[in-house]
């Protein structure tokens, strides 16, 4: 049998007295068992149903976090001024170096550097791994043809990659020949679909048209008498007659 003050504290006086009624009768204690359950339930829905009126959830929606504007830094294409002002030597490049940086670095960088070529050698077209290097124009090539510093400076920049591929100049003849580590430097750049043959189409058009044909043409020279020894199965004649035309030869 539930004793009285087992019952939910909410129940009425009556509810009460009438429960105490019941629960004095013999023989009716399941019946009694059952009736208290089936109040209690009865109290417990009522209680969560009116709580529900009352007490409604909150409805808030969280404050979505906010993600910031990506904001795309723009840089402009390199000026001819700049171009000129960095092979006076008074000025950088767009990576913050100047002129004699790049001459002073050894092999090992000026094969692995990529957006250094597109200043010592600018060509018309624009380039994929420097996209903002200046470009060569009239006012280029005419700044070049009255002032012979700008040639020095470009005929300097030339020597230091005849280096790199293994080449050396004789000044007094204008003949290219190949270095003492020849074969070493052949090694890194005259194999098949090597990116240095895109560098040496770009160097021969510059040299040809800042004023160094000169240079384009011994260049050319030395690189046709290559290309049909050591370099048969590296260099193909497609890439030759890209040189041969950069060089006007």
């Amino acid at each position: 049998m539930y004793p009285v003050n087992a019952l939910q504290p909410d129940l009425s006086v009556y509810q009460q007295r009438t429960l105490q009624s019941a629960a004095v009768e013999p023989g009716c204690c399941s019946f009694l068992g059952s009736l208290l359950e089936r109040i209690a339930k009865v109290f417990t829905d009522a209680f969560e149903w009116v709580k529900s009126l009352f007490c409604k959830p909150s409805t808030a929606q969280p404050t979505p976090s906010l993600t910031p504007t990506r904001v795309t830094p723009v840089t402009g294409r390199a000026s001819t001024e700049q171009l000129l002002n960095f092979y006076r030597g008074t000025h950088v490049d767009n990576q913050g170096r100047t002129l004699a940086q790049i001459w002073a670095w050894d092999d090992n960088q000026l094969e692995a550097v990529h957006n250094y070529i597109q200043w010592l050698f600018p060509n018309a077209r624009p380039s994929g791994p420097n996209p903002t290097a200046p470009l060569l124009n009239d006012e280029m090539v005419q700044a070049f043809a009255s002032d012979p510093a700008l040639r020095n400076n470009l005929h300097t920049s030339f020597l230091r990659m005849l280096r790199f591929y293994g080449l050396q100049l004789d000044e007094a003849t204008m003949q290219i020949s190949r270095a003492p580590n020849a074969a070493a430097r052949q090694a890194v750049w005259l194999t098949p679909g090597n990116h240095n043959h895109l560098r040496i189409t770009r160097m021969l058009f510059c040299l040809n048209a800042l004023g160094l044909q000169q240079d384009a043409q011994a260049f050319f020279g030395i690189l046709n008498d290559i290309s049909q020894n050591e370099g048969r199965t590296a260099v193909p004649a497609g890439t030759l007659q890209f040189w041969r035309n950069a060089a006007r030869a």
